[in-house]
C-alpha cells in the first residue's frame, strides 16, 4: 500500500478542481469557486474584498442601532408599567398652516405651544404600505430609477439591473462599473439610461424592448468619482468629487461647460426653474447656477456639516447634511425657512412632491415630512442599510 506524504497531499489540494473552494466573500455575494490556488488569485482583484471594510462597518452600525432600539424599547415599557395612566393618554400632533406670505421657523415653534385648527392632510393617498420586495443580489443598492413599467437598480458591486416593476422579474444584469453605481438618470422617450460611479465613468445605455441594456457610449472622466446626474434638455449634467459640475452633449458625449466654485466634492445637484441648477457640497455650502452662463447666481454658506443631497419644491430648497438634519431655505431670499429633525444617521436622498418631502437615511428608514409644519408624518421601515428613493 502506497503512502502519500502530507505535504504532497496539501499541495495537491491547492490545485485540485475536485475539491472546490469558495471566495472568502461568498457571504457577501461573491459566487466564485475553484481550486485553492485560483481562489487566492481571484481574491486579489475581487470587488467584494474591497467592499469588506464598508460592509463590516455597516454591520457594526446595524448591531449598535439594534442594541439601542432594544434598550429604548425596554425603557419605554418600564415607564408604561410604572405609570398605567400613560397608556391611556393620546397625544394629538399639532399641524400649523402658514399664511401665504409667512414661513414657519422651528426656532419659533420650539419654545411655544400653538393651538391651530386641523387642515387637510397634504398626503391624500392613504397609508403607505410595502407592495413588493425585490431582491437585488447581496450587494447593497446605491441608486434607483424608474421608467415605464421597469425599475433600474445600481449597486455597490458596480452592476446595473433592470426589473419588471409589478412582478419583480429580473430582465437584465450588466457589469456597468468597476465599483459603486452612484447615480442613474433615465430618458424614457429615447429609451436611454445614464449611469455614473466611483470609477469616474459616465455611461450611456440603450434600453431594448426586452429590457436588456446595451452600452451606447461612455465618458472616461478624469475628475474623480461621479456622484450625481440630471438631464437638462439636450445635455447631461454631472457632479463630481473633484469640486466641479460639468455639462455634456447627450449626442456626442462631449463636455460643453464646466461649473467651478465649490471648495470640496459636489455630492448632489437638482434642476430649478429658469435654467438654473442647485448644487450641494462637502464644503458645507449650496450654490445656485445659471446653466446658460455657467456662473453662480446665489450662495448659501456655513451649513452645519457636509451637504449630501438637495431638492426643490414650493419655492424652497431642501438640503440634507451629514448631521442627519434637513434644512429648508427660501429660494428667493436664501433665508432658512425651517428644519426637519428625526433621523439618527445621515440623510443621503431627498425627494419632493406636492407639499410632501421624503428622505432616505443611513439609519435604514424613509421619513415623510409635511413641509408646512416641518414635521414627520410617517416612518417607513424594513430596510437593513441605507435607503434610496425614486417616485414611480
Amino acid at each position: 500500500m502506497e503512502h502519500l506524504r502530507m505535504d504532497s497531499y496539501a499541495s495537491h489540494l491547492k490545485h485540485c478542481n475536485y475539491s472546490p473552494q469558495k471566495c472568502s466573500s461568498y457571504i457577501h455575494g461573491c459566487e466564485f469557486k475553484g481550486s485553492a490556488t485560483s481562489v487566492d488569485l481571484h481574491q486579489q482583484s475581487c470587488p467584494y474584498q474591497r467592499l469588506n471594510p464598508f460592509i463590516l462597518a455597516v454591520e457594526k452600525r446595524i448591531s449598535d442601532l439594534e442594541s439601542l432600539v432594544h434598550a429604548q424599547s425596554a425603557q419605554i415599557n418600564s415607564l408604561l408599567l410604572a405609570n398605567p395612566l400613560a397608556q391611556s393618554v393620546k397625544t394629538n400632533s399639532v399641524t400649523i398652516k402658514p399664511s401665504e406670505n409667512t414661513r414657519v421657523h422651528l426656532d419659533y415653534l420650539s419654545d411655544r405651544t400653538h393651538e391651530m385648527p386641523d387642515i387637510i392632510d397634504p398626503w391624500p393617498n392613504g397609508d403607505i404600505l410595502c407592495k413588493n420586495t425585490i431582491s437585488s443580489g447581496r450587494s447593497g443598492v446605491t441608486s434607483v430609477a424608474y421608467a415605464g413599467d421597469k425599475l433600474y437598480v445600481g449597486a455597490y458591486d458596480g452592476k446595473i439591473r433592470s426589473y419588471i416593476m409589478k412582478s419583480g422579474e429580473l430582465l437584465d444584469s450588466v457589469d456597468g462599473h468597476s465599483l459603486s453605481v452612484w447615480s442613474l438618470a433615465v430618458d424614457p422617450s429615447r429609451k436611454q439610461i445614464y449611469s455614473s460611479g466611483t470609477d469616474g465613468f459616465i455611461k450611456a445605455w440603450n434600453i431594448q424592448d426586452n429590457g436588456k441594456l446595451v452600452l451606447a457610449g461612455l465618458i472616461q472622466a478624469d475628475h474623480g468619482k461621479v456622484y450625481s446626474l440630471v438631464m437638462y434638455g439636450e445635455f447631461l449634467v454631472s457632479a463630481s468629487s473633484d469640486k466641479t459640475i460639468r455639462l455634456w452633449n447627450r449626442h456626442t458625449l462631449e463636455c460643453t461647460g464646466t461649473l467651478v466654485g465649490h471648495e470640496a466634492g459636489v455630492n448632489a445637484i437638482c434642476l430649478l426653474p429658469h435654467d438654473q441648477l442647485a448644487s450641494v457640497s462637502s464644503d458645507k455650502s449650496i450654490k445656485i447656477w445659471d446653466l446658460n452662463t455657467c456662473q453662480t447666481t446665489g450662495h448659501i454658506s456655513h451649513l452645519p456639516s457636509d451637504a449630501l443631497d438637495v431638492t426643490f419644491g414650493s419655492g424652497m430648497l431642501f438640503a440634507s447634511t451629514l448631521d442627519a438634519n434637513i434644512t429648508a431655505y427660501d429660494l428667493n431670499s436664501y433665508l432658512r425657512a425651517g428644519q426637519m429633525t428625526g433621523h439618527r444617521w445621515e440623510v443621503w436622498q431627498l425627494k419632493y412632491t406636492s407639499n410632501v418631502l421624503f428622505s432616505g437615511s443611513h439609519d435604514h428608514t424613509i421619513k415623510r415630512w409635511d413641509i408646512r409644519s416641518f414635521r414627520s408624518t410617517a416612518d417607513l421601515t424594513g430596510h437593513k442599510v441605507s435607503c434610496c428613493i425614486c417616485f414611480l
